[in-house]
């Protein structure tokens, strides 16, 4: 199926926002923990929390409350992205071994990846795709 350049720019930028918000909130989660640790008592719960940081307003007072783990939170947010685009990237391997496990060649991802011979295809995520499938089905049994 080819899809426009586009159409592919604008899934990329909708998956990189997602993953972008979910390192938010496991960042909050963190934090979250990090003040019940400390005996400070909050029940907000970590979208919520990440919300309150990514909107900043001075007049809320949860954010008033939390506003010294910003910077915490900020940072976690930072090293929980830099760990999810490791190269090659966690996604691509596991896309990779689901479309394995689905009958597509390395030919085909290969070709689905850009234009990368089955050889590089097949180099590149092998190993990972090997792994990753005898995990499913192990504990599929």
């Amino acid at each position: 199926m080819d899809v426009s350049a586009a159409d592919l720019a604008d899934t990329a930028a909708r998956i990189t926002a997602a993953a972008l918000e979910c390192a938010r909130i496991a960042a909050a989660e963190q934090v979250i923990d990090s003040m019940k640790a400390g005996d400070i008592p909050i029940t907000t719960a970590p979208a919520a929390l990440a919300e309150i940081f990514t909107r900043r307003d001075q007049g809320d007072a949860t954010y008033q409350a939390v506003a010294p783990y910003e910077q915490m939170w900020a940072l976690l947010v930072v090293r929980f992205a830099d760990a999810a685009n490791r190269t090659p990237p966690l996604a691509d391997a596991q896309a990779v071994t689901d479309a394995r496990l689905r009958g597509a060649s390395w030919q085909a991802i290969g070709d689905a990846l850009g234009g990368l011979t089955m050889q590089a295809a097949h180099g590149r995520y092998a190993a990972r795709a090997d792994v990753a499938s005898r995990r499913r089905r192990t504990s599929s049994r």
